[in-house]
């Protein structure tokens, strides 16, 4: 007589598409991701690049006198940022044996592989949230210039530059912020250990044994972020982060940032840079803010990093303190932050951990999107029912993630960087 319940693969896994829909996707990837979290999305990114369109000045003529007013007349400066997708992916493996078992023994393997689908999306979702705030080169932090590679212990230029990587990360090193080139011809290190507290990082055997050449303060990146071969102001194959639009390092001629020279009016297209380093915390970000408002920007966020943000809480009285509701983003979070009086009404600061170190972003979070082309991150689930694929390599299953998308902004000139330090 037939099985009337037979254990099947995809009976056991079917819950995986139903519990992990989209939006549950979106609440775990955005959660406590300040700026991933807030910034507004448009997920109907298609064809090969999308045109953003930038208002540089030209607009019309104007005097006192018609004669001249009418005589005067230029065309309008219209530039189009020419914006790309980038990808992103994460797999996760699951043994068939293993997910027919669980079946039999109340679904406890099944709950592991949840925890560890959970794990997965939030890896995804924080590479999403490290990206938005670099550059498109993908390095993730620096080898301290004064670290002894001939060792397996490798400390950080910025310690708080330890929460990028993860025990296993595949690593390669480059002398160039831009990955150009790569040290020993693309050689990797794997890592083995990741100590937070001191900026560590570890692996099985010396850094130099593994890479010939590395070398102290060369730049680190995950093995896949960039090809090695990028130069100048070449856009590179990871998210276009703040760093990226509002450069610390002003645009020269012969700049092509997704097709547009910047050079030509640099804070229109390339957003307000404050270099407030020689000010208290707060009196930087206050002076980087009015900078932004002089050329008519409204920033209504500041986000800095948390030690950054607990910096300025400290030397801010409790009536700069409060906790709104209304600040939430897609993941329903309500992050409590501080709040500065500007000449423009109080602007809200949140910390973000993705943000480095003695850097902050001045917002105007209606001129930025992130666009994407469907939901980001999302699960790949066209291959089997419940979002799994088989491995053609063993008795195994995946479960697949990705992204295609890419940070734009229709106004970068309303929007500052401000160096603290």
């Amino acid at each position: 007589m037939p099985n009337p319940n037979p254990i099947t693969v995809s009976n056991t896994i079917a819950a995986f598409k139903e519990m992990y829909t989209g939006d549950m996707v979106r609440r775990i990837a955005y959660e406590r991701h300040a700026f991933l979290d807030l910034v507004p999305k448009d997920t109907s990114f298609g064809g090969k690049y999308l045109p953003i369109v930038v208002i540089s000045g030209g607009v019309g003529s104007r005097s006192a006198t018609f004669s001249n007013a009418l005589g005067n007349q230029f065309p309008t400066t219209v530039k189009e940022f020419l914006l790309t997708r980038v990808k992103d992916y994460s797999v996760m493996g699951l043994d068939r044996e293993a997910l027919l078992a669980s079946a039999v023994d109340g679904g406890a393997f099944f709950k592991v592989k949840t925890e560890e689908l959970e794990a997965q999306i939030y890896r995804l979702s924080r590479s999403m949230a490290i990206a938005l705030f670099r550059d498109s080169t993908g390095n993730y932090g620096q080898i301290s210039s004064g670290a002894t590679v001939a060792s397996t212990s490798i400390p950080l230029q910025n310690a708080q530059d330890i929460i990028h990587f993860e025990v296993n990360d595949i690593i390669q090193l480059s002398v160039a912020a831009n990955g150009n080139p790569f040290r020993s011809a693309g050689a990797t290190a794997q890592v083995t250990g990741v100590n937070v507290d001191g900026g560590i990082l570890t692996f099985a055997s010396n850094l130099s044994a593994q890479i010939a050449s590395a070398a102290a303060s060369d730049f680190i990146f995950i093995q896949g972020d960039n090809p090695g071969t990028l130069t100048g102001t070449n856009t590179g194959i990871r998210i276009m982060g703040l760093a990226g639009w509002i450069p610390s390092t002003r645009p020269t001629p012969g700049d092509a940032f997704f097709g547009v020279d910047r050079s030509a009016n640099t804070t229109a297209f390339a957003g307000t840079y404050f270099n407030g380093a020689a000010y208290t915390l707060k009196e930087a970000l206050l002076k980087g803010q009015s900078q932004c408002a002089r050329v008519g920007g409204s920033p209504d966020y500041i986000f800095l990093s948390f030690q950054n943000w607990a910096d300025l809480a400290d030397s801010l009285d409790t009536r700069h303190m409060y906790e709104d509701s209304s600040i939430k983003g897609e993941s329903g979070f309500a992050y409590k932050g501080l709040t500065l009086n500007t000449a423009q009404g109080e602007l809200r600061v949140l910390a973000d951990n993705s943000c480095p170190e003695n850097i902050a972003y001045a917002l105007q979070m209606n001129t930025w999107k992130f666009y994407s082309l469907g939901d980001a991150p999302e699960l790949i689930t066209e291959d089997i029912s419940g979002g799994l694929m088989r491995d053609p390599a063993g008795d195994s299953f995946q479960v697949r993630m990705t992204y295609y998308g890419n940070l734009g902004s229709n106004a970068p000139g309303w929007n500052a960087a401000i160096q603290t330090q």
